[in-house]
């Protein structure tokens, strides 16, 4: 019994001397934004200080080499974008695979296809449109312009990727009406849609809202963005059990996560070979494309 006492004891302490410092890998607004504004406010609801650090560029390597130079009391929040796809686009070994412990995932959001206030009717005729001619589409990471380039080899469309960094630029373009098509995670978007900002035009999995399924169209086609966290592999913070935690039973903590689950984000636990599976999926993903 005393044994039980202080192994729960254990990990119900954190035995941080410094606060956390979460790292976020993209601009204010966006779905990799949101998860890490909710693991601090979960943390600061455990007594645990923390602070966010905004380092966006680069598909995340800005914010993958600040994170490694700190070292300790430093968490990385990314999405699949930053873990998988920027290194598929850049052609490169997976570093986060080998050097970081991630702890993902812990949220996914279906895809969806975007447009203006004034832009396409309906998702089949952004697809038509896209089957004849080039069309400019928006994306907010690496994942993206991946996933635009497969599905132009097995639709036969012709979208043309255009860059971003995050999803608060792609939805103020879209709303002035200077973007008519986008490609991106589809929880931080869903709000705008009900505004009248932009519209949802089709999506990867249900949403909240009542959008057409991507498949109508894309026979077949599907995919989910996941966001989750990475810690250095030699951090101090991989010996906080409470910090751990809390990373693996993020979406435990209702209360905390409500505004993500109501914009349509989908609560994960945690893989546990999740190092494995980014490293494959890296593999995978640059065979499809090349």
């Amino acid at each position: 019994m005393k044994k039980l006492l202080f192994a729960l004891l254990f990990y119900s302490v954190s035995l941080l001397a410094a606060p956390v410092n979460i790292v976020i890998s993209v601009t204010p607004g966006g779905a990799i934004d949101l998860t890490g504004r909710t693991l601090g406010k979960i943390l600061s609801d455990n007594g645990i200080e923390n602070y966010v650090t905004y380092k966006p560029g680069a598909d995340g390597d800005i914010a993958y080499n600040y994170v490694m130079s700190e070292r300790d009391n430093v968490v990385l929040v990314g999405a699949a974008a930053n873990f998988v796809f920027s290194h598929v686009a850049q052609h490169r070994d997976n570093f986060h695979s080998t050097t970081m412990t991630i702890i993902a995932p812990v949220a996914k959001t279906p895809m969806v296809f975007l447009t203006g206030p004034h832009g396409f009717k309906d998702f089949r005729s952004m697809i038509e449109n896209a089957r004849r001619q080039p069309l400019p589409c928006g994306v907010s990471n690496a994942h993206g312009t991946v996933e635009l380039t497969r599905i132009n080899r097995v639709y036969k469309t012709k979208f043309e990727p255009v860059p971003y960094k995050g999803s608060a630029p792609v939805a103020q373009d879209l709303g002035g009406d200077n973007l008519r098509c986008a490609y991106d995670s589809g929880g931080t978007h869903v709000p705008r849609h009900e505004a009248g900002q932009l519209k949802i035009l089709a999506t990867t999995h249900k949403l909240r809202i009542d959008v057409p399924s991507a498949n109508t169209v894309l026979k077949n086609y599907a995919f989910e963005n996941w966001y989750g966290f990475a810690i250095p592999n030699n951090s101090n913070l991989l010996d906080d059990r409470k910090l751990l935690s809390i990373m693996e039973n993020f979406g435990r903590y209702t209360e905390q996560v409500r505004p993500m689950t109501d914009q349509g984000f989908i609560m994960e636990r945690p893989l546990k070979n999740i190092n494995e599976i980014d490293y494959l999926e890296t593999r995978k993903y640059r065979a499809l494309i090349e």
